[in-house]
């Protein structure tokens, strides 16, 4: 097993890399379904690869639970109150500023083309919904309360995951805590099996932070598992991709093939060797600001440039490009002014509260 366990002395690369391309894929996926591909444009090709975007949340959570309970392994004596504290504000806070970001959005009027831009483009998603926005003190109560606790995602629909984030992130931590007092492993089993029977009948993503602890624990004590295994791993993780369907069956293909391609990239040299590029680095680094910028941007400036583009008369093939790299750019833009200008503050703010409230 590769040795990359201490923090300090090297880094798993391929989760950055991996966490970057599976919310790029969600974000595409979700653009695809407001801005259709019609089967003659050479975008066909690339839709087939962003056509699972509920897969790749799966890998999304299942990256977020492993590092949770890696750190829990990593850190002596780890205050989980504290680190509770601090994920949720680093949750909370970007929420309450894309919030206050789409509610002037909306008091501008810039998603009142989106209607007649989706009647052009075919496509459509009634999960958006910007009809509930109704004061900006309700936004923020919703984003302090219910979008973390109960999923609630009226305003921006890709916000429904963070919930998972949030209280998946503290039961790994839980179940880390639990997993490392016992030290018998039948007890050790017992336990897991009682905690995925719970967790299966409160929700299928939960069930997925057993295994992802599993493997932080596996990876953290360095136990050696056959090559055979990672060859078998990414063979399943590949092909789950290829399959789409919101059955119970479904779901826990999406658990099995997330499970598998996270231990792939925490296992293979090869990956972790290739992936160890500033490429990677940024992929990672971008993935939180993308994923909160890319509804927005889909249901305003696209949605302009789709009728503008329509009235040009550009064949449709060259007009669906237009508007993707258009999308492409537009996000990873304001994603970058995301990480550098807005990102340190929040982090100031809560290296702020975390000291008055735990010094």
């Amino acid at each position: 097993m590769p040795d990359y366990h201490n923090a300090k002395r090297s880094k798993i690369y391929t989760l950055s890399a991996a966490k970057g391309i599976a919310c790029f894929i969600v974000a595409a996926n979700h653009y695809f379904n407001l801005y259709p591909v019609s089967l003659s444009v050479p975008l066909l090709y690339l839709k087939k690869w962003f056509a699972n975007g509920s897969y790749m949340v799966y890998l999304f959570l299942a990256i977020s639970y492993f590092l949770a309970s890696l750190k829990y392994y990593q850190t002596d004596h780890l205050n989980i109150g504290r680190e509770s504290l601090i994920r949720y504000l680093r949750l909370v806070f970007p929420i309450m500023i894309l919030y206050t970001v789409v509610y002037f959005l909306h008091e501008l009027g810039l998603f009142n083309k989106l209607e007649s831009a989706l009647a052009i483009s075919g496509g459509g998603d009634k999960a958006i919904d910007y009809s509930k926005i109704t004061s900006l003190q309700f936004m923020y109560k919703t984003a302090l309360f219910r979008t973390l606790i109960k999923s609630t995602a009226d305003f921006v629909f890709p916000l429904w995951m963070i919930y998972a984030v949030f209280i998946g992130d503290i039961i790994a931590l839980l179940f880390s805590e639990v997993w490392n007092s016992l030290k018998n492993s039948t007890a050790r089993v017992l336990v897991s099996i009682l905690c995925l029977f719970i967790l299966w009948h409160v929700n299928f993503l939960y069930v997925l932070c057993v295994f992802a602890s599993g493997l932080a624990y596996a990876y953290h004590k360095r136990i050696e598992i056959p090559g055979i295994l990672t060859i078998f791993s990414t063979i399943l993780g590949v092909a789950v991709g290829f399959h789409r369907g919101q059955t119970n069956l479904d779901k826990w293909l999406y658990i099995a093939g997330g499970t598998a391609l996270l231990f792939v990239c925490v296992n293979s040299k090869m990956l972790n060797s290739i992936c160890s590029c500033r490429l990677s680095l940024a992929l990672g680094e971008l993935s939180f600001p993308v994923y909160l910028v890319y509804q927005p941007v889909t249901t305003s400036v696209c949605a302009y440039l789709c009728l503008y583009l329509n009235t040009i008369g550009l064949n449709k093939g060259y007009q669906n490009t237009l508007l993707f790299l258009a999308f492409l750019l537009m996000t990873i833009l304001l994603a970058i002014i995301w990480l550098k200008a807005i990102q340190p503050l929040i982090q100031k703010c809560i290296a702020f509260i975390v000291k008055v409230l735990f010094q």
